[in-house]
């Protein structure tokens, strides 16, 4: 048989021996016989790794604060600005009235008028509840010179009333009825019946709760709209629907 010496260059020297090729070794079979060993070596570890996992989740899950929205809308009076805007097209005189909205003076205000610097929280075994809309406390009257940051300990004693614990002071009080913590007149009332037996109500800087708002509002307008949409995003919806109606 001839052959051309050109096509001789480009066959396997097997072919030009006249010897047939040598069959490839089938290296799948031992590749799946190692990654089957693997497998059994490690699968007592992986389902309690995967049950590990799960429960970690359901624990994260079931402690996690349910975060809600809440949206509203308000309606700036103020339509020789927009004319002036759709004439000119240069300003946008909603941003004014955002930047107001969202500042922490404002914010201030509303904390004052509401009075959610006093606060009352009830502690559980992992978590604690804040009790917004159960109770409603404030401080009455402070003595000149006296410093905010009152705290105190309540146990709830039914309809008739309450026993109150701040430092070494213990007393009894009615709901709805002033009543005397050292120097301060303080008032607590109970809003919703089956409350919790022990709860602790406590004063915050009124900024701080002003700035902690400011973070959860967010606003947006239009330059040919004269209405600013509002968003709250808070744990307690109640307290973001009065928020943004204040």
């Amino acid at each position: 048989m001839d052959h051309n010496p050109w096509e001789a260059d480009q066959e396997p020297k097997q072919y030009l021996s006249g010897a047939a090729p040598a069959p490839n070794p089938r290296k799948s079979a031992s590749v799946w016989d190692i990654q089957y060993r693997r497998i059994l070596q490690v699968w007592p570890w992986m389902i309690p790794s995967g049950l590990l996992f799960l429960a970690v989740a359901w624990f994260y899950l079931r402690y996690q604060d349910d975060i809600f929205s809440v949206n509203s809308s308000i309606v700036i009076q103020d339509q020789s600005a927009l004319q002036a805007a759709n004439y000119f097209g240069s300003k946008d005189p909603i941003n004014d009235n955002i930047a107001r909205l969202k500042s922490p003076t404002l914010m201030k205000r509303v904390v004052d008028t509401m009075g959610l610097q006093y606060q009352a929280v009830v502690h559980g075994t992992i978590k604690s509840r804040n009790m917004y809309g159960d109770v409603k406390w404030k401080v009455l009257n402070r003595t000149p010179g006296t410093s905010a940051g009152l705290s105190f300990e309540v146990e709830d004693k039914g309809e008739t009333g309450f026993k109150w614990k701040s430092g070494n002071q213990t007393g009894t009080a009615t709901w709805g009825n002033p009543f005397m913590i050292g120097k301060d007149q303080v008032v607590l009332s109970k809003k919703v019946s089956g409350i919790p037996d022990k709860f602790i109500c406590y004063e915050i800087d009124r900024w701080n709760e002003a700035f902690s708002l400011v973070t959860t509002i967010s606003l947006s307008g239009s330059k040919i709209s004269n209405v600013v949409e509002m968003k709250m995003e808070l744990v307690h919806p109640q307290k973001g629907v009065d928020v943004l109606n204040t």
